[in-house]
């Protein structure tokens, strides 16, 4: 049986993984492609347990990652069983991180509550999505939904069988309609969308992303996914700690970059220095 461990230090990396990050240039990141749920993995994730948490107005069900690894995983699950082995949340190009549900997503997800942001009829991205859980916010308030994370394992047994807990009763058909899924590189993802998404109103409203920052020399993909996906009159939440000790990414580069962009505005809506320093970074374009 495969058993999940990883350590709870979010801040904290391995040398070896520090090392392979400043190495990130020699990686072989791997493609974006489209993902499609199939009717067996549906029949599969009724039969998983399921679990509840209330963020303050909002309550979202979920299915344990060991639970659904060793359903839909078995023993395909090699470089998880690495990450446990290395005590690391990381293996860049590899493993990216997805099976944890970090805790700026709780964060922003109280922040969109309490800001009252409507998401019924818009279409959201939710980059880097992990347990997919900014982007079931937004769907069980209306939404479209574009779920993206770099290991297709992640999508398939966690981002899947989470947003099959939320909603009840639809049928694959529905499902479809109102989402869709990728797994990949940022850089190659946007390469792909952009062939489809050649009109504004074909973009999106929303790009949520949560601790998608901690390897600053991806910060560039993510600014270019914000500035060719993102609608004109769209807002991206960005929610990060200020800054990533052991692998060096944080909030300052990747406001020093976004800036250098020149035509988009930002501004930090949420912080908290209690602990570690957390942040919300709402990022619009500018007014032309």
């Amino acid at each position: 049986m495969f058993k999940f461990g990883f350590s709870d230090e979010e801040e904290k990396c391995s040398s070896s993984e520090s090392e392979e990050s400043s190495q990130s240039s020699t990686l072989n990141w791997m493609e974006s492609k489209q993902l499609f749920p199939t009717q067996s993995q549906w029949d599969e994730v009724k039969n998983l347990p399921r679990y509840r948490f209330d963020i303050k107005e909002c309550t979202i069900d979920f299915v344990s990652v060991k639970d659904s690894v060793n359903v839909f995983g078995k023993e395909n699950a090699e470089f998880f069983k690495q990450a446990e082995q290395l005590h690391s949340d990381l293996l860049p190009a590899k493993y990216e991180g997805g099976l944890k549900i970090w805790e700026c997503t709780y964060t922003l997800i109280e922040h969109l509550t309490k800001e009252k942001v409507k998401f019924d009829g818009k279409k959201v991205l939710d980059l880097g999505c992990g347990a997919g859980l900014l982007g079931i916010f937004a769907l069980l308030d209306g939404a479209n939904v574009t779920f993206q994370d770099y290991n297709a394992e992640v999508i398939e047994w966690v981002t899947f069988p989470n947003i099959l807990a939320n909603l009840p009763g639809k049928s694959m058909e529905d499902l479809e309609k109102r989402c869709r899924f990728f797994m990949g590189d940022w850089a190659s993802f946007l390469d792909l969308n952009l062939k489809d998404i050649d009109a504004e109103d074909k973009k999106y409203d929303f790009i949520l992303s949560s601790e998608t920052i901690y390897n600053a020399d991806n910060h560039w993909k993510l600014i270019h996914v914000l500035k060719g996906l993102l609608k004109k009159s769209g807002v991206a939440y960005i929610a990060a700690k200020t800054f990533y000790f052991g692998v060096g990414g944080g909030l300052r580069q990747f406001e020093k970059l976004l800036a250098e962009e020149g035509n988009m505005d930002m501004n930090v809506c949420w912080k908290c220095s209690d602990g570690v320093q957390r942040e919300i970074l709402k990022v619009q374009f500018k007014n032309e």
